[in-house]
């Protein structure tokens, strides 16, 4: 008997809970997983594939590691019409590079000897590697691993340290250049107050510790003053040191000297040097907002509510100190410790859910003076009358909607320049608890709630999941704050991750850390209104 092969049109409704399967429609499915209903076609998800491997380099001797924290964090920094993605772990951002070298083949490595030892590779075309950066090697067992470019000879010959344990490569051994490079440079802090002397340190300039003998090179643009002068003895800001030239470590309240002349000093270390700009745990994901103001350079604010605010120039990573008071009084101090969330808003900062000086505010809006996001006047602040504790917030056209745990809220502007904005109640028993969660499309917003997906229009919050009731309260509860959502707008789609009774009973794709991730995520299809499935393992 032959098979005869019929078609699956006009399908419409896709997974379908509310009632027993001989009640639902015709054209639903009881379960969708995997597949997705456009335009009434059937049609199998796509798959994924490895995009690109963040990674650790000690900046002293440029040696790579593989991360093995989780994402929390990716988003882009704008400079002019130029989007560069940055990928962030719990510790490190790094940052995309489109048109890196990928999947050379290696046809034969030779012993360099040497201490530490090197070995030479040849490649059966051009490499185009860079001297200093990373590359991957797969394919071969003696030499597969991640490794700093140590010297590049020539167009078809490249350097790595390693033993030589093998004279031989494998066919089809490859190399690659990884295309995310670390931005966390090692860098400190310091306060030029009360110092003497006039080092203004510029490119290729060597710092020195006075009291460490700690070196470093000063970075390209690597002198980044938050205010004051150097002249005027007041200057507060950041120093960035070029990757490969720190010897010893900086310490905190030490004279930073001019290693050529130590009576000129920069100024007074706040905190010893680190590679590590950020501390917080796989719960605190990052934030980004991206700014030109006035004719500045564009500027993203990054913050994971765990560590102070870090802006990022296209170059350099820093601190953003937000000396509360007025402007005659700043004095190189930062009183806000953290934040959940940096919104831009009438050409000001606002940051939500502040911890400042130590004490927590979690209700507080603070807002930057107008264009000046070095101006926080102490006023500048209002906290929304509730209990509840803020999570997320996005646009919905022109008015800005924060979402809290158990409620939602208007942040609306006033036009008052004494008293510019007002916290409006929108729902008063729904909200979210989920950071990532929150998304909008088009005059709407859905977020994961306590017990269901939930969808503002700004005026009200209802229940987005009348086809799937109760589906939320399948999922792993404990889990609920990683759900992330992404909207497709060219799939007419939005995903929602989450973590199912099968990632619960049996984690054996999850991590040993006692945590339980997303394994799933439910498919919202808001052009048609149904739902599907997807088995896809997104932090």
């Amino acid at each position: 008997m032959s098979f005869t092969a019929f078609p699956i049109l006009d399908m419409k409704t896709g997974k379908y809970l509310r009632r027993d399967p001989w009640l639902s429609p015709q054209d639903a499915f009881e379960t969708l997983s995997d597949c997705r209903i456009k335009r009434g076609v059937l049609e199998k998800r796509r798959g994924y594939a490895l995009f690109g491997q963040i990674l650790a380099i000690n900046t002293i001797t440029l040696n790579p590691t593989l991360s093995t924290n989780p994402v929390t964090g990716i988003f882009n920094h704008l400079s002019g019409t130029t989007e560069n993605l940055l990928a962030t772990d719990k510790t490190r951002i790094n940052e995309f590079v489109s048109g890196r070298p990928v999947n050379k083949s290696l046809t034969a490595v030779a012993d360099l000897g040497g201490s530490p030892n090197q070995v030479r590779f040849t490649t059966s075309t051009a490499h185009n590697l860079t001297a200093d950066e990373i590359g991957t090697i797969t394919g071969d067992s003696d030499w597969n691993g991640t490794y700093r470019i140590e010297n590049v000879s020539d167009t078809t010959h490249f350097d790595i340290e390693h033993a030589a344990s093998d004279t031989v490569v494998d066919s089809g051994t490859i190399v690659s250049q990884e295309a995310f490079t670390d931005l966390t440079e090692n860098k400190i802090r310091f306060n030029k107050t009360s110092q003497t002397g006039d080092f203004s340190p510029g490119t290729g300039d060597v710092i020195k510790g006075g009291t460490s003998g700690a070196t470093a090179t000063v970075a390209s643009g690597g002198l980044m003053i938050d205010y004051g002068t150097i002249a005027g003895q007041d200057a507060f800001g950041t120093i960035v040191f070029d990757r490969g030239t720190v010897t010893g470590t900086f310490q905190a309240n030490e004279d930073l000297q001019n290693n050529a002349n130590a009576a000129e000093i920069v100024g007074k270390a706040i905190a010893a040097n680190s590679d590590e700009a950020f501390t917080g745990d796989n719960t605190n994901f990052f934030w980004s907002e991206n700014w030109n103001h006035d004719g500045a350079s564009d500027t993203t604010y990054i913050t994971n509510n765990k560590n102070p605010i870090q802006i990022y120039n296209g170059t350099h990573l820093r601190q953003l100190s937000i000396d509360i008071g007025t402007d005659a009084a700043r004095a190189g101090i930062n009183n806000v410790n953290l934040c959940r969330l940096i919104i831009i808003f009438k050409e000001r900062v606002v940051i939500f859910s502040t911890e400042e000086n130590g004490v927590s505010h979690f209700q507080r809006a603070r807002w930057s003076s107008t264009k000046d996001p070095q101006s926080w006047t102490t006023a500048n602040f209002k906290d929304a009358p509730t209990s509840d504790i803020i999570e997320s917030a996005d646009f919905l056209g022109e008015e800005l909607y924060v979402w809290f745990e158990r409620s939602v809220w208007r942040f609306v502007w006033t036009g008052d320049s004494a008293n510019p904005f007002e916290w409006e109640r929108v729902s008063d028993t729904e909200g979210s608890v989920a950071q990532m969660s929150l998304v909008t499309q088009d005059d709407r917003q859905f977020a994961v709630g306590a017990a269901r997906i939930q969808l503002s229009n700004g005026r009200n919050v209802v229940g987005a999941d009348s086809l799937i009731p109760d589906f939320v309260l399948e999922w792993n509860q404990d889990s609920l704050p990683y759900s992330n959502s992404l909207l497709l707008d060219e799939e007419k789609h939005i995903l929602m991750s989450y973590t199912s009774d099968d990632a619960v009973s049996d984690d054996s794709d999850q991590p040993d850390d006692g945590n339980v991730y997303p394994d799933r995520a439910v498919v919202i299809n808001y052009e048609d209104d149904n739902f599907a499935t997807y088995g896809l393992p997104i932090h």
